[in-house]
């Protein structure tokens, strides 16, 4: 593996749900509480090719659809937006004010799966949906806090999943065909003083990344648990990571200056930028909306 380096994005307040989307040969992340997702072509370019959509409010995540163009949530609500910048809203959740969409996928039936944030950190306040391309939604878990990485093994029959409070790497079970989640089970656990769970991707080795916020690294587990790699960050905190770009094998990782204080963020200027390493392992696909 190569040493991470800063790329010409940002800085982002929130950087987050970072996804590359192979056949746009872009780099896609969201900025959430400045409420902007992004589309940056070229993204280790000096100076990137870059396209953002602006919100009313804050941004969990950004993903595409299949048809063209992206399915973002914001706060509660499902938008979604045309190349041409047309927007059509979905839906919207029936959730306390509190909460918002934070991390999302989809699967290779095209239904995303998106969990939702509990910013006032309630315990066991937040959810993980099933939400179908034509909207219909289907609460799949409760009992969350901060519903973070989503990711599939095993073609969509196992999960991998955090709620970060929780401080674990879980997998699930999933009936494919109903979109339901089965038996449950701890991969993995980060001790607090490491750091707090994260965004994740998975590896076309069935290997999942986790992002380690607070702990400025990423950590690579097997599909045992085992970790089997990590991966310094130069800043404290970093939110999502992806494989992709031009070789397929670099893995791009977003980070936060959000709360750092005026000191804390001189002494990590580059707080809030995008970085990219060579790591010599291919990606997964990225699935897209169905909607």
């Amino acid at each position: 593996m190569s040493a991470m380096q800063p790329l010409a994005l940002g800085p982002d307040e929130l950087g987050e749900c970072a996804r590359w989307v192979e056949a746009d040969r872009e780099l896609w992340r969201v900025d959430i509480v400045a409420g902007c997702a992004y589309r940056a072509r070229n993204p280790t370019a000096a100076a990137p090719e870059v396209r953002r959509e602006s919100f009313e409010g804050e941004v969990g995540f950004a993903i595409p659809r299949r048809g063209g163009g992206a399915v973002v949530g914001v706060e509660r609500e499902l938008w979604l937006v045309d190349d041409d910048g047309g927007r059509h809203q979905l839906l919207e959740l029936d959730e306390r004010p509190e909460n918002r969409f934070n991390d999302a996928v989809c699967d290779q039936q095209g239904r995303l799966w998106a969990g939702t944030f509990a910013r006032d950190r309630r315990q066991g306040a937040a959810n993980l949906y099933r939400i179908d391309p034509d909207g219909a939604t289907e609460l799949v878990l409760s009992g969350l806090t901060i519903s973070n990485g989503i990711g599939w093994l095993d073609d969509g029959a196992t999960l991998h999943f955090i709620d970060s409070p929780t401080q674990r790497l879980e997998a699930f079970d999933v009936e494919i065909d109903a979109g339901r989640l089965g038996g449950r089970r701890t991969l993995a656990e980060v001790d607090a003083a490491d750091g707090s769970p994260d965004g994740l991707c998975i590896d076309a080795e069935d290997c999942t990344w986790v992002a380690l916020f607070g702990g400025g690294e990423v950590r690579r587990y097997d599909r045992s648990g085992r970790q089997v790699g990590r991966l310094a960050v130069p800043v404290p905190h970093p939110t999502s990571p992806c494989l992709g770009g031009e070789r397929g094998t670099e893995l791009f990782v977003t980070t936060t200056r959000h709360r750092l204080e005026l000191v804390e963020r001189e002494r990590w200027p580059l707080a809030g930028h995008v970085f990219l390493a060579e790591v010599g392992v291919l990606a997964q696909p990225l699935l897209s909306f169905g909607g």
